[in-house]
């Protein structure tokens, strides 16, 4: 693209300076001209083949609009009298054919800027010439031509009085009469509006009819053809701006494009604008202000590529300067802004030396695309001062102003392209990196909650026990090795776990430097090893470790920091654990290739989906979110690993398949101290969180029968909080555990119904909402009480499960008492409500045995009558069992009460568990009216 660019650069500059050599060359050649003293002599010329441009002195009668007889009268008049030389005040002058009359002089003076007059050529043609037509454009003012005599074109705008008369201003062309070979041409002129001057600007020419139109239609071809690049050019960067509305330059470029379109609508040929009868006023005003216009828009559009450099006072005034020209076209009174040539000229020198301090400022600081935009503006400037030179010096060049304008619109579309393209990638990666931070916000989030979890669950399993202790639920005297002191070690030791991970992310990304010392980790990862062991055994899990080295006894030394290493090997290690099933296998290898000391934790867990491999480092990030939704994890961890293992100048990998297992491999260089540090890292923090050093909690006996004793379900995923909370529990229950929701699913399924259940709420597989939902769902569990246990103290949530139908919501951290007194309140009143049910549904199987109901005594005033409703049932269930009994469906149910069929259909069936009865027909007919 930069070769590109630079090749584009050098034509553009290779084509300025080619206008600009063949400005110089058209200007310092000039051939003789074809005119002498008002005639002609193109008796052989061949018109076949070329054309005649009739350029030189012709004749003007100054002040008078004669008619072609009057000119021929004076002409005889002045050839008898031979007073052609000026000295007779009716004979004519010669004039300069291009130029204007006002820097001519006529019998002594300076000719007039307004006025009229006739101008007089005599042309002797060749015998046998073609058709041949007369060519007459840039002629300022009115004008009216005579070709022999006979009058060519119409009226003339000659009053002065009459400023509203509309000139011809388009190049006209006058077909010569055939087979004469002498022609006059004779034309009034008549100029009261223009302060530019009247004239002929550009040499009329004559030639073959043939040739002249062909010369004609090349000449709208061409313009059309670059009117129609320009309006392309316009529309194009204009619909480019509209699509984001973020490049301003984008958009004063196509204003650019615009306002070029209007000035060669206004100039040269006037095909289109004549053709729709646009008048010559109007189109000199557009010629003019688009000059104005075109000006100021490149003031802001350089401005707006480079705005460091666009000293604001300046454009301000250049700005303001632009728009009064601009203001003055619309006066009534042409004269006015046609007067104003050198003020419009000294707008363009200033605005080009503005853009062009812009441009080279912004070159020297190697601003983008300054060199280009600098090179382009080169090639608009050569065409703009050739422009101002055909006002001053007569200089024409046809094509030269529209050619300069073509590589500048190139370069410049070129460079606006670069620069939105430039912009429309920055805008991607803005948005990418937005969503980025927006990920990684919801991941912090996520972080912040599931470590607010982590957090309170050891906090809760210390406090508890430690305010249990004060309370004496331990009695008096506890033996130094009671479990409730393993419990709090261990909490205790997850805690340090959370902290240090914290500690070392912040040192990390501190760029604080880790203390290394050279370690032999062939001689300490036995120890790691040796501690994880508890806690594979518990969970059915193999562990293999292989060092591979020459010698029993040969040293592997890496320099590390002993803490960083625990980290590192903590979190490969638990990972490991954490997702082999039971009956699996973990493989521990060390070994030391070219320098290279490599550890691999190699497990046959459930493995990582290949499209979550380049994600697994990412911190807050957790990729194991289908297979395993547990809230034991925060998401820092494998990332922490990887930047420790960098910080110490190795590096992390991994490899899995899922349903296979997962490698993870720690490299660090070799030592090359050849001394070793002997450190005892036996016992730390995170060493001592692998070993099971706590034996289960024993249950205690009660005073009471096992078959008296209350059953309550304790639904944990945290094996330290369940236990600490089964046993505190097992003193006056019956204490059965489930892991997890699923666990607890199965265990109601497949046996006698629990008194109560204890859930916690965040849970692996089925959490405990949806355990409870479960529940309500199913007729046979749909009275069991719920008492939600959880660390998400959030007060909708509450709400929510209350309102469900649970009786009671406790939020980690609580006290043992508290706990003890809520279960035993929640078993109390079911206790109570089935004993209540009970007495009800003797009473009324005894009534019915015993015939009551049945000899009329229950009959009142001729009324029917029906069995008391049992008072074990809640409010609403009394509501709902009333309504059944009156034939209505559930959704007629739910109608009537307002409540969802569901909860509907679950009263129903709570009220047929509770009275013991297989359906509504039953219902009915027990509990319905009797006839």
């Amino acid at each position: 693209m930069q070769v590109l660019q630079r090749r584009a650069t050098y034509v553009s500059l290779c084509v300025s300076i080619a206008l600009f050599a063949f400005t110089g060359c058209n200007g310092a050649h000039r051939r003789a001209p074809t005119v002498h003293n008002g005639s002609a002599d193109l008796s052989k010329v061949v018109f076949s083949a070329e054309s005649v441009e009739l350029d030189g002195q012709w004749l003007l009668f100054p002040e008078e609009l004669l008619s072609p007889a009057e000119v021929d009268r004076r002409m005889e008049h002045a050839c008898a009298q031979g007073a052609a030389n000026g000295q007779d005040i009716s004979a004519p002058v010669p004039v300069a054919v291009p130029g204007l009359w006002r820097t001519q002089e006529f019998r002594g003076k300076v000719g007039d800027t307004f006025g009229v007059g006739t101008m007089v050529l005599s042309m002797r043609l060749p015998e046998n010439s073609p058709p041949l037509v007369f060519r007459l454009m840039l002629n300022q003012g009115s004008s009216r031509v005579f070709v022999n005599g006979t009058a060519a074109d119409g009226a003339l705008a000659s009053d002065p009085g009459r400023p509203d008369l509309v000139p011809v201003g388009n190049p006209r062309y006058y077909f010569l009469p055939e087979g004469d070979r002498d022609v006059r041409i004779v034309i009034q002129k008549a100029n009261w509006w223009d302060d530019y001057g009247a004239g002929i600007m550009t040499a009329p020419s004559v030639g073959s009819a043939d040739a002249m139109f062909a010369i004609r239609n090349f000449n709208i071809g061409y313009e059309s053809f670059l009117i129609g690049c320009l309006l392309f050019c316009a529309l194009y960067h204009l619909m480019l701006y509209f699509l984001e509305r973020r490049d301003r330059p984008l958009l004063f470029f196509s204003f650019i494009s615009a306002a070029v379109v209007l000035r060669q609508l206004s100039i040269n040929e006037k095909f289109w604008m004549s053709s729709i009868g646009v008048g010559h006023f109007t189109l000199l005003r557009i010629e003019h202000g688009s000059a104005y216009l075109v000006c100021a828009l490149f003031i802001l559009y350089f401005s707006a590529l480079f705005p460091r450099y666009a000293i604001r006072p300046i454009k301000m005034v250049l700005i303001a300067a632009g728009a009064f020209g601009v203001a003055a076209t619309f006066l009534p009174d042409p004269r006015f802004f046609t007067g104003m040539l050198l003020y419009l000229h000294s707008y363009i020198v200033l605005s080009a030396v503005f853009c062009f301090y812009i441009a080279i400022r912004a070159m020297l600081t190697k601003e983008p695309q300054s060199f280009p935009m600098l090179i382009g503006l080169c090639a608009l400037v050569v065409p703009t001062m050739q422009d101002i030179m055909v006002t001053y010096q007569l200089v024409i060049v046809r094509y030269l102003m529209p050619l300069g304008f073509l590589p500048f619109v190139l370069i410049e579309s070129y460079v606006l392209a670069r620069r939105y393209a430039r912009g429309t990638r920055e805008a991607e990666r803005l948005r990418a990196r937005t969503e980025r931070l927006a990920e990684l916000d919801r991941a912090k989030t996520a972080f912040i909650a599931n470590v607010s979890h982590e957090l309170r669950t050891p906090i809760a399993l210390i406090k508890t026990p430690i305010e249990a202790l004060q309370a004496g639920a331990y009695g008096e005297s506890i033996p130094r090795g009671h479990p409730v002191f393993a419990s709090v070690e261990s909490n205790a030791n997850r805690l340090l776990k959370l902290t240090e991970n914290f500690l070392m992310m912040t040192r990390l990304d501190s760029g604080a430097a880790l203390e290394t010392v050279p370690i032999d980790i062939a001689s300490i990862l036995p120890r790691y090893v040796d501690d994880l062991a508890p806690m594979a055994k518990k969970a059915g899990i193999a562990i293999e470790l292989s060092i591979g080295r020459d010698r029993a006894d040969s040293p592997i030394v890496a320099d590390i920091d002993v803490r960083a290493f625990d980290i590192i090997f903590f979190n490969l290690a638990s990972n490991a654990l954490k997702f082999t099933p039971t009956g699996g296998k973990i493989a521990i290898s060390l070994s030391a290739i070219d320098g290279t000391v490599s550890l691999s934790v190699e497990d046959t867990g459930i493995g990582i989906a290949k499209e979550s491999l380049s994600s697994i480092f990412t911190r807050y990030g957790k990729v194991y979110e289908s297979e395993r939704s547990n809230y034991d994890g925060n998401g820092i961890g494998l990332s922490l690993a990887r930047d420790t293992a960098r910080a110490m100048g190795g590096d992390i990998t991994a490899t899995s398949e899922p349903g296979k297992g997962s490698r993870f491999t720690l490299t660090l260089p070799q030592s090359k101290s050849g001394a070793t540090c002997h450190q005892n890292v036996r016992q730390s923090g995170y060493a001592r969180l692998f070993g099971d050093v706590r034996p289960a909690l024993a249950t205690q006996e009660s005073a009471a029968a096992e078959g008296a004793r209350t059953r309550v379900l304790v639904v944990e995923d945290n094996d330290d909080m369940r236990r600490f909370v089964a046993e505190c529990l097992s003193a006056e229950n019956e204490i059965i555990e489930a892991v997890d929701g699923m666990d607890a699913k199965d265990k109601l399924d497949g046996m006698p119904l629990p008194d109560l259940v204890v859930c916690d709420v965040m849970m692996p597989r089925m959490d405990g909402a949806a355990l409870f939902r479960y529940s309500r769902d199913n007729p046979r569990l749909s009275s069991l009480p719920f008492i939600m246990l959880t660390a998400r103290d959030e007060g909708d949530e509450k709400v929510r499960i209350l309102r469900e139908g649970a009786v009671d919501y406790i939020v980690k951290p609580f006290k043992v008492d508290e706990l003890r007194a809520r279960v035993s309140t929640a078993v109390s009143r079911a206790k109570a409500d089935r004993e209540s049910l009970r007495r009800k549904m003797e009473s009324a199987i005894a009534g019915v045995f015993s015939g009551a109901g049945l000899d009329g005594r229950a009959e009142h005033a001729g009324h029917p009558t029906r069995e008391p409703s049992p008072s074990g049932l809640s409010h609403r269930e009394a509501e709902v069992m009333d309504l059944v009994l009156q034939g209505m469906s559930d959704k007629e149910i739910a109608d009537s009460l307002g409540i969802s069929v569901r909860t509907a259909s679950n009263h129903v069936a709570s009220i047929l568990r509770k009275t013991e009865l297989s359906g509504r027909g039953e219902l009915a007919a027990k509990f319905g009216p009797r006839d």
